[in-house]
């Protein structure tokens, strides 16, 4: 996962233990701003910029589409369904 990477990476970089990609899910409902400051501290900023650069590096490499979703979106389409994804 792109999440456990980046997360990863960004310990790596501050020479912090990694995290199993269970740890990372288990806390994933948390937000950076969340996190991050009790994580690494003073440095939680620094950290979250290095993180996001990090993710925005790998996430479009990860990206997959769901099965069945482009035969939906062309079904959709073909009955003048605004859609949107996500």
């Amino acid at each position: 996962e792109v999440l456990h990477r980046a997360i990863n990476l960004t310990f790596s970089e501050y020479k912090m233990p990694l995290w199993s990609l269970e740890k990372v899910k288990s806390t994933a409902h948390q937000s950076s701003r969340e996190v991050f400051p009790i994580l690494f501290g003073e440095n939680w900023k620094e950290a979250q910029d290095c993180f996001y650069k990090n993710f925005t590096e790998y996430h479009l490499q990860e990206l997959r589409t769901m099965p069945g979703a482009l035969p939906l979106l062309d079904f959709l389409a073909k009955q003048g369904a605004k859609v949107g994804v996500v």
